[in-house]
């Protein structure tokens, strides 16, 4: 009777205690939200080139054939009594005489008719053979891979090619490897150095044929090196 009653009030008892309930699942922690695309650490585009086109000299863009030129011969030479001379007046030295200048003009900004538009230039100059010779090319840093000097240099033996020129000649430094690739596109080939020339920097002759080759050139050896106008910006020697 007593294991009975014993066994009935623990019954009693077990059933009075309290029931702990099971931990609820722990909540999952959610991802970060993705940055805003207007955040500060997201990277703009870098914006694409502007379009440019050669265009023949004016007075407007006359700083520009100064400043472009200076730039590269300050870099690599000496600025010489001879550059000074066409750089200072170009009326004067270059189209008086018959030459011929050139600009790569970038397009789509507010003021295309000024200098700093300017992203390339070059000048022809009248020799007294009838031939020409490209010199004071030059093409922005910034600018430089972008076909500019190819683009000048094609307006100037187009232009040597219509006024009747055997050839086009020019001189530059071995310095300039980007400036001697160029030329080479346009069809220039290396041809021996003059007895003399006005600019201590030059050390390589290049020669563009348009039917004729220069008096003191061996026309036939030089065009079995392929040698010919073809349709390349550092700068030349000149």
């Amino acid at each position: 009777m007593a294991a009975v009653e014993t066994a009935a009030a623990a019954a009693a008892a077990a059933a009075e205690l309290p029931v702990t309930p099971p931990a609820p699942p722990l909540a999952a922690t959610p991802a970060p939200p993705p940055p805003a695309a207007d955040s500060a650490s997201s990277t703009p585009a870098a914006a694409a080139p502007k379009p440019y086109t050669i265009v023949p000299y004016t007075a407007a863009l006359a700083p520009a054939f100064r400043a472009i030129n200076l730039a590269w011969i300050s870099e690599y030479f000496v600025v010489e009594a001879p550059d000074l001379e066409v750089l200072d007046d170009p009326e004067g030295a270059v189209l008086a005489g018959g030459g011929r200048i050139w600009f790569a003009v970038e397009e789509g900004g507010e003021h295309d008719d000024a200098p700093s538009a300017v992203i390339g230039t070059c000048a022809l100059l009248p020799q007294g053979d009838g031939s020409y010779e490209l010199a004071k090319m030059g093409v922005v840093k910034a600018a430089q891979g972008r076909g500019v000097g190819v683009a000048l240099g094609r307006a100037a033996l187009a232009a040597a090619a219509e006024a009747g020129a055997p050839y086009v000649e020019l001189l530059s430094n071995r310095r300039l490897a980007p400036a001697l690739r160029v030329y080479e596109k346009l069809g220039f080939v290396e041809v021996p150095m003059p007895p003399a020339t006005p600019y201590v920097r030059a050390d390589i002759r290049m020669v563009a044929s348009l039917g004729g080759w220069p008096a003191d050139v061996d026309g036939a050896a030089v065009a079995g090196t392929g040698g010919g106008a073809g349709g390349g910006g550092g700068g030349d020697a000149k």
